[in-house]
């Protein structure tokens, strides 16, 4: 059964966990996984990731580890609490392996980070629309020039400005990618 699985960081609220795996299962193409599940087992951060300079995790490191919480037949997401960064830019929201599984840091998806007061329901909504985001990448999607959540979530803003769905154009390629990498082995 081709299965997308979320999986939390240590620290990773669930009830957080639970809307991302709902909003998903809603908001993806019909069929395309049978089932979207919110993993009991935690994701481990390898210390040795951290990059004290930086004050960050290098998220390079930490993707490897879903590998091992991914389902058979599907892909796996993973959330964290912790702030990522990549080898060639200073922080990022996500990060996703094509044709494998995607990672989501939420440090900087709280208000509180820019100094402002906590806001629940777009922290949330933040959440949900980088897990799609970069969900989209390790099925192989690329930047979209579409009103579409593929559009490129570089900052804060360009996060807030998009809602949390993929334009019909990537919907098809997602089930094109599906039907090609996970489908035929189910």
């Amino acid at each position: 059964m081709a299965e997308l699985r979320i999986i939390p960081g240590k620290q990773t609220d669930n009830n957080l966990i639970f809307y991302v795996r709902d909003e998903i299962q809603e908001k993806l193409p019909d069929g395309l996984f049978e089932e979207v599940t919110a993993y009991s087992e935690r994701l481990n951060v390898p210390e040795d990731a951290f990059a004290p300079t930086r004050n960050r995790y290098r998220a390079e490191q930490v993707l490897p580890q879903l590998v091992s919480h991914m389902p058979e037949h599907g892909r796996a997401i993973g959330i964290i609490d912790e702030d990522i960064l990549t080898s060639r830019q200073d922080h990022v929201f996500g990060l996703a392996e094509k044709g494998r599984n995607s990672l989501v840091s939420l440090a900087r998806l709280r208000e509180q980070f820019y100094g402002r007061e906590p806001d629940t329901k777009l922290f949330k909504e933040r959440a949900l629309k980088v897990a799609m985001h970069e969900f989209g990448h390790s099925m192989g999607l690329e930047a979209c020039d579409n009103e579409c959540i593929m559009s490129g979530i570089s900052t804060i803003e360009k996060i807030d400005s998009y809602d949390a769905r993929f334009c019909d154009e990537c919907k098809s390629k997602l089930k094109e990618t599906y039907l090609s990498q996970i489908g035929e082995r189910r």
